[in-house]
Order: structure tokens, then C-alpha cells, then sequence
């Protein structure tokens, strides 16, 4: 698509890295590796040109950029305003995916069984660090197409504003349970619209700005124009990319005007819960905030990268679990999936993800409690290779608790 090729380089900005370190101690493939080139500000050196006798074609480039979970981390504490992120995609953009990485998205978004746990098995035969997903996967349509439009996800116990629901890729196709739950938590119901799809984030993330592009307007158009009051999202890397669609359109884009109007109405589910803390929206439990009970056993909160560096609604997430009397034994940060880092960098992605594991070994912890999908399926991923802590979405976390029961993981 010609548009793609205009898509804003949000980034860099023109600002120069002055290597003063500090990006070293919170990226997570820095701490994973101790490879300077691996650091934030390694990939720097290599793809502002600073280092002339590096072969921008070659290998040693290409795993460079591969190696970043675009996680936001080192943007946050740069001093100088260097956006490292937005220069790998730069690179990744210019450099291209591989042939399997585009033929597997592609599949997955407009082949000829898309919407199908078929075409995730499918781009799984493509992709290799898609193969331990297979497992999970059934083969039937995604949740936006078997759930009849319009589902509400309680019968309607009180007013509230009408909400429609994006369900994402994770939770539409392997992790249903987690976008239901989300459903349940709001009592004045929740609409599932017809035409929407992934949110560009890995396409993106990827280097396919064509294939963002085109996700991105399919999401605007599915969205726009129909009355509804808040974009819910069970998933804190898809409110991230929802909340940028102005800020990454081209100049001049036809949707732009549409995209901020969308971008204000997305709200993550830990948002919403919020909200209904500090009694901005009505409750969900019978008998309020009180009804919600903690889970027995050591709970972790394990923040999303994309939650506390991109939506930066951490804080938020705190306070509604204080007002509701909830409190977590640990807090955990970067699980290491970072979307195709974990099929590029397999062992550096199992090493953030397993030193996570084992701090909740040694403090005794149970149950992982996380608010994105992609974490939330890292952790299933581990679950299933080796014993360690239940993984829950929060709404799976808080239903259950006001159940009194365990539930489905």
C-alpha cells in the first residue's frame, strides 16, 4: 500500500544518545545477554552509523534489530530524548521481515481461512517459534466470529455507557476465557462489533507498515461512526497501539479526525476497573468493591511493558486494587515475549521469562496476575513446559476471587 510508505517514523526525533548507561539497567535483552550491542544504546552505535565499518546489509545488523522487545523501557529514563525503538523499526522497516515472518502474518490476517484456530496452526508450520502454541489452538473460528454479534456479557443490571468490546488476537483465537471475563466484569453489557481485527502492533513491531496500516484503517472504519462511549480492551499492548493510531497515520490521512475520535474512547480493562473504584462507573459484583475477596495462597501483579511504559497507567491499576482491598506479594516487570522476539531469540526470551519464574519460586507465589494477552500466553507457554505460578487475566483474577473459586486459568 503507497500510504504505508508515508506512515510517521514516531521516534528518534533527531536526538542524539550520549551513552550515558542508563538504558542498561532496564532493558530487558541487555540483562538477559550482557551484550553491549544487544543494549539500547549498542543499537544506537550500530544504526545511527557511528560505527562506519559495520555492513548495514549483513547478519550481525539483522539480529541486532531483531533482538528488541520494543518495550518502551529505554525511551522512559533517556535523558536525551532518544527513542530506540522507533529507530529499530526504522531499520526493520527499510531491512523488511523475512519471507516467513510476512507469509505467516499474512496468513493470519487475510488468508483464505483467517479467523480460524486453522490458520494460526498454519502460520505455526511457518513461523517455528509459533510450534509450542499449536497445543492450545482449536480449530474453530475466532471469538468475534463465533459469539453472536452484539453478546452482552451479563444480563444488564445497570446504566452505564455503551461499551463495545476489541478483542485481539491472543484472546479471539487461544485465550477466550480472559476476553469473556472482561465481558462478565461490566454489568451494563458489552457489544462485540463486526469488521474488526489484529491492532498493527506486530505487523508493526515487524516492520510491515503496509500490513498496520491496512489493520489500522480496518479498526477505524469497524469502530467509527457507532455510538458507543468506551473501546474496551481486556489487553494493555492493544490499548497502547489503539491509543497511537492518530500519532502513527500520514499527514493528510482521510481518517485522521476518526482516529483521535477512537484513540479518546479506548480504555484497558485495569482503566475501567479504576473507574469503578473510585465510583465513576457502577460495579459489577453485587454488594460493590467489598464483594471482591483475595484469592488465597501469594499473588504476583506482573505490569505489561506496554502498560507501564506506553498506556503509563500503572498507578491507576494500583490504586483500584488498593480501594479494592486487594494486595499483591510481588510485582514483576518484563516476561520476555515481546511478540516475534520470543520466535527470534528463543533462549533470551526463556531467560527473562524463567529469572521471573524463580523470583516467584523463592517468594512462594501462586498466581500471576497480568492485564495483556501476550504476557498472559507467555506464562500459559511456561505453564505447560514446566510447573510454576497459575497465570490469570485480572478480570479472570477478580471473578474468580468474588466467586470464591479458582475457576478456569
Amino acid at each position: 500500500m503507497a500510504a504505508a510508505k508515508e506512515m510517521k517514523k514516531d521516534g528518534a526525533g533527531g536526538a542524539s544518545c550520549v551513552s550515558c548507561g542508563a538504558c542498561l539497567s532496564v532493558c530487558p535483552a541487555y540483562r538477559a545477554s550482557f551484550m553491549e550491542r544487544l543494549a539500547p544504546r549498542g543499537k544506537y552505535a550500530l544504526l545511527s552509523g557511528v560505527s562506519a565499518d559495520i555492513d548495514p546489509d549483513g547478519p550481525l545488523i539483522h539480529e541486532t534489530i531483531s533482538a528488541c522487545l520494543q518495550c518502551g523501557a529505554c525511551s522512559a529514563v533517556c535523558s536525551a530524548g532518544v527513542d530506540t525503538c522507533a529507530l529499530v523499526r526504522r531499520a526493520r522497516s527499510q531491512a523488511g521481515p523475512s519471507s516467513l515472518v510476512r507469509m505467516g502474518l499474512e496468513l493470519l490476517d487475510r488468508g483464505p481461512v483467517s479467523g480460524t484456530g486453522l490458520a494460526l496452526r498454519l502460520a505455526g508450520r511457518l513461523l517455528s517459534g509459533l510450534s509450542p502454541l499449536l497445543g492450545m489452538v482449536q480449530d474453530k473460528r475466532g471469538l468475534t466470529e463465533e459469539l453472536p454479534k452484539g453478546v452482552k456479557g451479563l444480563p444488564r443490571t445497570a446504566s452505564g455507557p455503551r461499551t463495545a468490546l476489541f478483542v485481539g488476537c491472543v484472546q479471539n483465537y487461544l485465550l477466550q476465557d480472559a476476553a469473556v471475563a472482561v465481558m462478565e466484569f461490566v454489568p451494563w453489557g458489552v457489544e462485540i462489533l463486526e469488521g474488526q481485527g489484529c491492532c498493527g502492533l506486530a505487523a508493526l513491531s515487524a516492520g510491515m507498515e503496509d500490513m498496520a496500516l491496512s489493520q489500522m484503517e480496518r479498526n477505524i472504519e469497524a469502530f467509527s461512526d457507532k455510538g458507543f462511549d468506551i473501546l474496551l480492551t481486556g489487553c494493555a499492548s492493544c490499548a497502547s497501539m489503539l491509543k497511537r493510531y492518530p500519532k502513527l497515520l500520514p499527514d493528510g490521512h482521510p481518517m485522521r479526525a476518526k482516529a483521535e475520535a477512537l484513540a479518546g474512547r479506548v480504555m484497558e480493562f485495569s482503566s475501567l476497573l479504576a473507574e469503578m473504584a473510585r465510583g465513576r462507573l457502577p460495579f459489577s459484583a453485587q454488594g460493590g468493591p467489598r464483594a471482591i475477596q483475595p484469592h488465597g495462597g501469594k499473588n504476583a501483579l506482573q505490569v505489561p511493558c506496554h502498560q507501564r511504559y506506553g498506556l503509563g497507567t500503572i498507578e491507576g491499576l494500583k490504586e483500584a486494587a488498593s480501594l479494592l482491598g486487594i494486595e499483591f506479594d510481588m510485582e514483576l516487570g518484563c516476561c520476555g515475549f515481546g511478540g516475534t522476539f520470543f520466535m527470534r531469540h528463543k533462549g533470551l526470551s526463556e531467560t527473562i521469562r524463567q529469572e521471573a519464574i524463580e523470583e516467584c519460586h523463592r517468594a512462594g507465589i501462586d498466581t500471576i496476575v497480568t492485564t495483556c494477552s501476550g504476557c498472559l500466553l507467555n506464562w500459559h507457554l511456561a505453564q505447560r513446559t514446566r510447573s510454576g505460578p497459575r497465570p490469570l487475566h485480572l478480570a479472570q483474577y477478580l471473578l474468580n476471587s468474588q466467586n470464591g473459586s479458582h475457576g478456569r486459568g
